[in-house]
């Protein structure tokens, strides 16, 4: 049985329908593919209501 490892990703878009996303480097696995911004949770991460709530202008909370 293979390991659940639980993640989250972000997609951006803009006002032009353009969505950023990160191209692998030619020496990681899967080299030149794209992918979405994210990563593993942490095993002690707690996710409320407004962690899911990012859809409109997440960039103003990294600010």
């Amino acid at each position: 049985m293979k390991k659940a490892i639980k993640v989250v990703a972000a997609i951006i878009e803009n006002e032009q329908n353009e969505i950023l996303c990160a191209l692998r480097s030619p020496h990681m696995s899967m080299p030149t593919m794209c992918e979405f911004l994210g990563g593993k949770v942490e095993q002690d991460a707690v996710f409320t209501s407004n962690h899911l709530s990012l859809k409109k202008q997440p960039l103003q909370l990294l600010n």
